[in-house]
């Protein structure tokens, strides 16, 4: 099951109902006792909350005081009057702070009033509150069962907002924006299971803004992880090739390519992008070969990645011009001759280099028309 289906059960179960955490204390005889005696059996519910309401105004300071504000807040959660399940539950986490099913019911009644302020600082009360018990021990107060009862829920709400924090990244348009985001999320979760995950999405961000070093960074973190991950591979040799550094990198990153593309399964992700990444890895591969004077290497990696690229405009006439070049060293003059010409329609500076290259062979009688 999908862990945002997990968690929606989780959180949309109705919540039991919490023993009485706090207890019904007074001196028996006392003033304040006989008071609390007769209250505590009206059968009037009506009554009943007004004289607990006048109790409270006249002993603030009463021991039997929290007993009575969960009393009335769970009374009002009861009869769904919300906002006075806020009111006394406020001041109930003035007294205990640490009261997870108070604020859980501040919580739940702020979603059925449906003000999204209201409902944005009891969650973020929650979730405090939910960081704070999963590092605690259980309260003395409190009986076990309620204790692992309220963990539960508050590791779902902490699960949760982390899964929540991730999908907003994830799903955010702006590459710049995403990347922040991503970086920010991994920062505040270095140990969740969705930091992984995050690294194709900054990969491909940073792609996006043209940032070369990030992109190395993370294709390293990728790759510690996965090492055969094509996109990461990819990205890694097209840097190095753009730098001119590194190019046993480069032929080896571009051969596991081929590898991996040419082995792929059915419907699998790299056979229907099969046409991008064996274009892609044949030119790197053919280039570090050209740069490294590997002319028949070159020539090789070159006719394979021709037909991906047919139709690239000036990737096309690169690998068309670079073919002329690997056959003109290896003294294959005729085919030399037909690459570069087939180069000239592309226009743009393969084409001028290529015109060029011909004019010289001409001269030096390479070519006989």
């Amino acid at each position: 099951m999908p862990l945002l289906c997990m968690l929606a059960l989780v959180l949309l179960v109705p919540r039991p109902a919490a023993a009485e955490r706090y207890k019904l204390t007074f001196i028996p005889g006392s003033p304040e006792g006989q008071v609390l005696e007769l209250m505590i059996h009206h059968l009037d519910p009506k009554r009943k909350v007004e004289e607990i309401q006048r109790f409270l105004q006249n002993h603030p300071k009463h021991e039997a005081v929290s007993y009575l504000l969960e009393w009335l807040q769970t009374y009002h959660a009861r009869e769904n009057r919300h906002r006075e399940v806020i009111d006394f539950g406020t001041r109930l986490l003035v007294l205990h702070p640490d009261d997870f099913d108070a604020l859980w019911r501040c919580r739940k009644a702020a979603e059925a009033l449906g003000d999204p302020a209201v409902i944005a600082v009891w969650q973020k009360r929650l979730l405090d509150l939910s960081a704070r018990m999963v590092k605690s021990q259980p309260p003395r107060d409190l009986d076990a069962a309620t204790w692992a009862a309220n963990l539960e829920l508050a590791k779902g709400l902490l699960a949760e907002q982390e899964y929540t924090i991730f999908r907003k990244a994830v799903d955010t348009a702006s590459p710049r924006e995403q990347a922040m985001r991503l970086e920010a999320f991994n920062s505040a979760y270095p140990a969740s299971e969705y930091v992984a995950k995050t690294y194709p999405y900054l990969l491909h961000a940073y792609q996006s803004l043209g940032d070369p070093n990030k992109v190395l960074a993370v294709s390293d973190r990728l790759l510690r992880q996965d090492p055969d991950n094509v996109a990461a591979l990819l990205a890694t040799a097209q840097i190095f090739m753009d730098r001119r550094t590194n190019y046993p990198k480069v032929i080896a990153s571009a051969t596991r390519i081929i590898e991996l593309v040419s082995a792929a399964k059915p419907d699998s992700d790299l056979e229907q992008n099969k046409a991008h990444y064996l274009g892609s890895a044949n030119l790197l591969l053919g280039n570090a070969y050209v740069n490294t004077n590997a002319f028949p290497a070159a020539d090789k990696a070159l006719r394979a990645a021709l037909p991906y690229l047919k139709g690239t405009g000036q990737t096309e006439a690169a690998v068309l011009f670079y073919l002329g070049w690997s056959n003109y060293h290896m003294e294959r003059y005729r085919e030399a001759t037909a690459y570069f010409k087939a180069c000239l329609p592309h226009g743009g500076a393969y084409a001028e280099q290529a015109t060029r290259n011909l004019t010289a062979m001409r001269n030096e009688r390479r070519i006989t028309e």
